[in-house]
């Protein structure tokens, strides 16, 4: 544990499970981890979900192109919705988009190619995020689902989109 100091209901609750631990004395495991103290359940914890059909995300940062992930003011436009059925579409900051998806072993990615609208919006700078948005879609192989975060990656392992949750 560190020794950051928090304050108010952060701290309650530390205390709270911090104090529970100390009781535990058994565990279930199945859809949910049940710590137990006897015959009470005293924490339970839910899985993190891992995969992304279902999904919902907001984008953070986009790979320019140029070896660097940017975010600017156009960035958080940027969204995408992974569906159970194999779409993701959402909005590339200006045009809406959609593509098929299919994910293959722990953290495969394909994505097909991306079909948009085609208006052009303004500032040029919009235009710009975008572009590099689909670039980035483009040469993504794999992702990786790190609680709230979600990194989509190339074969190079190099990160070619960020996001967290969509609101």
């Amino acid at each position: 544990m560190t020794l950051m100091a928090c304050s108010g209901a952060a701290a309650t609750q530390e205390t709270a499970v911090l104090a529970n631990l100390e009781t535990v004395d058994s565990f279930v495991a199945g859809s949910k981890l049940q710590l137990k103290s006897g015959n009470s359940t005293v924490l339970t914890y839910k899985a993190v979900p891992t995969g992304i059909a279902g999904t919902s995300w907001k984008a953070t940062g986009i790979n320019n192109g140029k070896g660097a992930v940017v975010s600017d003011a156009n960035t958080s436009k940027v969204t995408a919705v992974f569906t159970s059925k194999g779409a993701v579409s959402g909005n590339g900051g200006c045009n809406t988009y959609s593509a098929s998806f299919t994910t293959t072993g722990k953290n495969g990615l394909k994505l097909g190619p991306a079909i948009s609208t085609m208006m052009a919006c303004e500032p040029s700078s919009v235009m710009t995020t975008e572009q590099q948005y689909f670039a980035a879609l483009a040469r993504v192989a794999s992702y990786q689902r790190d609680g709230n975060r979600l990194t989509l990656k190339d074969s190079s392992g190099a990160t070619q989109v960020t996001f967290i949750p969509a609101s």
